[in-house]
């Protein structure tokens, strides 16, 4: 093999086992492994070299992997291949009994409103939480408050991936916590990563902090964001995850379907002015799943304001609309208060 072959195998390697992740779980074939590395195209690379030569590359990875044993194994079945684990969490006598988090929620500072859900959820320590929000509705508003909300009692590590230039304004309308050191600092850490593959990394290395993902990009590798929720959870010890998703105004599930619904301990639903308790796998007092909250977000996105639980309207059940215009019920919001859905119509 000669430098440039080499060199080529070498970094296709590096780059194949650092993705691997995504594939684990399931049979994959050879297209698959050059996605998950980004190996797209035709056109020749700067540098003069082809994708055909990474994807050549991934090939003979595949194999050695495949037929020398070498870490990572993989198990081969004609053209597909499956990564074979070995090594497994052995549980023993004291070992399974869960360890609550305390987690601390957003809530209305000015107002006293609260999200009530927030009373009765249980969370775990190396649980993920999943927040699907659609466009500008207040997911970052939602994942800087958790940071502000709970960095005075836990490490809390927040991974913004856009407008990290608009965190100091933000915060600077915080004034009902202190949520500066002596020295200047914030109580919580803020990193700015972009690329996905090292978020993983940054729990790992954080794995008993509260990390929050604002925000993880699903779009082109959907169908693997179940893989993600489960690793994500594998590189928590006493921590626990939080990850911030897209969600298209016209779906009822977040970018990626109902696997991050599955791999979830708690999944909400960010809408227009609504926030949706999709999933509460542990709970104390009530049953908070399927629970509606109406909101606003006040002082330069910072803060939730007049939170109320909310139902759907009976009238247009949810849709806004009622025999061709806008529900006359609800006006065009789809949900009414509690209070509003005792009267008869």
């Amino acid at each position: 093999m000669n430098d440039k072959k080499a060199g080529i195998y070498s970094r296709t390697s590096d780059q194949l086992k650092e993705r691997l992740y995504l594939l684990k779980g399931q049979w994959f074939v050879k297209g698959d492994a050059c996605e998950v590395c980004g190996i797209v195209g035709n056109m020749p690379y700067k540098n003069g070299s082809r994708p055909q030569d990474f994807r050549d590359a991934v090939g003979q990875v595949l194999y050695n992997w495949s037929h020398n044993m070498v870490d990572p194994v993989l198990e081969q079945n004609g053209k597909r291949y499956w990564v074979i684990e070995r090594e497994f969490k052995v549980v023993k006598p004291n070992m399974a009994q869960s360890k609550r988090f305390n987690l601390h929620w957003p809530r209305g500072v000015d107002d006293k409103t609260a999200f009530s859900f927030a009373e009765t959820v249980v969370v775990t320590q190396g649980d993920v939480i999943g927040l699907g929000g659609e466009g500008n509705r207040g997911k970052s508003t939602f994942a800087l408050n958790m940071a502000i909300e709970n960095c005075e009692e836990h490490n809390v590590t927040l991974v913004v991936s856009e407008n990290v230039h608009r965190l100091d304004e933000r915060l600077s309308y915080v004034d009902w916590k202190n949520i500066f050191t002596e020295d200047g600092n914030w109580k919580f850490e803020v990193i700015e990563e972009k690329r996905e593959e090292r978020f993983l990394d940054i729990a790992r290395s954080r794995k008993n902090n509260l990390v929050i993902l604002d925000w993880l990009d699903a779009s082109k590798d959907s169908y693997l964001i179940g893989q993600f929720y489960r690793a994500f959870s594998e590189r928590l010890d006493k921590g626990i995850g939080m990850v911030i998703q897209q969600k298209r105004s016209y779906k009822d599930w977040a970018v990626g379907g109902e696997a991050a619904r599955d791999y979830s301990s708690i999944f909400l639903l960010l809408q227009e002015g609504k926030l949706v308790v999709d999933k509460a796998k542990v709970y104390d007092y009530f049953d908070p799943n399927a629970k509606m909250y109406r909101f606003d977000i006040a002082k330069n996105g910072s803060r939730f304001a007049n939170i109320a639980e909310v139902s759907d309207c009976p009238q247009c059940k949810g849709r806004k609309h009622y025999q061709g215009t806008k529900c006359g019920r609800c006006y065009g919001k789809g949900y009414i208060s509690l209070a509003e859905s005792d009267i008869e119509l």
